[in-house]
């Protein structure tokens, strides 16, 4: 059974923009995944989802660098040393991610961006042609295609699949909460160790800075592909 929270031993990790684009790019993702299946007809809105996913993509890459301390990429570095280690040792919970959730976060957000790049340039010869299908040679927009439609899209569903089983391992067999705090944005922790742990910075202001970049990177993608298209 997980532990109950004790409010004296909270600690905010994960801000309210973290949370948000985390819900909103499981939405979009899902989305883009289901329209891509049911056929030529929902291929406008898989296009949607693909340019929800790319603003989402932008906002966290950004939200990396300014964002809440648990939320930055230098929280995010590391290497095969630290997942040997945290294999083998089994180490106790930590406050953000874990080497191998960390592994999986760059995984998934590199594979992601990929995706969005490919459908870009993709055209399927029937429904859809991407933005900037215009800008690259017929043969390599075949090429992306293929690879957008069968090799991506396979290695998509496969990471995530990783992702939740994960999900599942930690939150069932290890005892480690992880979807409560990304729903509520605390974890718990004994209060001398809380005490000694930087929390990521949550306030009003820190929200309004989010929105602004969010807004600067909606416009920089709406920009990107009406440049694409008008290039067409």
């Amino acid at each position: 059974m997980l532990r109950k929270p004790d409010p004296s031993a909270l600690l905010r990790v994960w801000d309210l923009p973290t949370r948000l684009t985390h819900g909103a790019l499981v939405l979009m993702v899902a989305g883009a995944l289901v329209t891509a299946s049911v056929g030529a007809d929902w291929m406008d809105w898989h296009m949607r989802s693909g340019h929800g996913v790319a603003v989402l993509l932008l906002f966290r890459w950004v939200w990396g660098f300014v964002g809440g301390y648990w939320s930055r990429f230098t929280t995010l570095m590391v290497g095969p040393v630290q997942w040997v280690r945290y294999l083998r040792d089994g180490l106790p919970p930590t406050v953000g991610h874990n080497p191998l959730g960390a592994l999986s976060v760059w995984g998934l957000w590199g594979l992601l961006t990929l995706m969005v790049l490919t459908g870009w340039v993709a055209d399927d010869g029937v429904a859809y042609a991407g933005p900037w299908v215009h800008g690259v040679t017929a043969s390599f927009s075949e090429s992306t295609t293929h690879w957008h439609r069968h090799w991506g899209q396979g290695l998509l569903w496969g990471w995530i699949s990783l992702h939740l089983g994960a999900v599942i391992y930690h939150q069932h067999l290890r005892h480690e909460d992880l979807i409560g705090p990304m729903w509520h944005g605390d974890k718990v922790y004994a209060p001398k160790l809380a005490a000694s742990v930087v929390p990521s910075v949550d306030n009003a202001r820190q929200r309004v800075k989010a929105v602004g970049w969010f807004c600067l990177c909606l416009l920089g993608i709406v920009g990107l592909v009406s440049l694409g298209q008008a290039g067409g």
